[in-house]
């Protein structure tokens, strides 16, 4: 048997202990339990029938992917846990209070033609007067990007 094979064979035993481990986390016992009897079990059982060693280190080996599987499986938890409440406390609100946000000022009513700023149009520059329409494009790009200063 080539260790190419027992290799994919080690690899199917991980797998299938993944799985079985995810289903219980997840609280789906009858998932982990069909799992357990008809896919870790037989794969367990046929790759320590083919894989070279005694009984002894290819326990080993098991408890050791057990173990490393386990804590993989619970760190893995805890972090879907943290982004969950991250996402429940900090995003979803902020999405909701920009939907909010939307909402509102599309449901606003629009203001009266005697409330409305009136725009006093610019006057107009010639074509081949350069310095001229500069000016314009800087002061219009001053006034829609202007921030008052925050001092402290």
């Amino acid at each position: 048997m080539n260790s190419s094979t027992n290799d994919g064979r080690w690899e199917d035993v991980v797998n299938h202990f993944r799985a079985y481990c995810l289903a219980k986390r997840a609280n789906r016992p009858e998932e982990a339990e069909r799992l357990f009897k008809h896919e870790l079990s037989p794969c367990i059982a046929e790759w320590s029938r083919r894989a070279p060693g005694d009984a002894e280190t290819k326990r080993t080996r098991l408890n050791a992917m057990f173990a490393a599987e386990q804590k993989r499986i619970q760190d893995a938890w805890e972090l879907k846990d943290f982004i969950t409440r991250s996402l429940r406390t900090e995003l979803v609100p902020a999405l909701r209070d920009e939907i909010r946000a939307m909402i509102s000022a599309e449901s606003a009513p629009a203001p009266r033609a005697s409330q409305a700023k009136r725009a006093v149009p610019a006057p107009r520059i010639r074509f081949d007067d350069i310095p001229a329409a500069l000016d314009r494009v800087l002061a219009e790009q001053s006034r829609s990007s202007f921030q008052p200063a925050v001092h402290p």
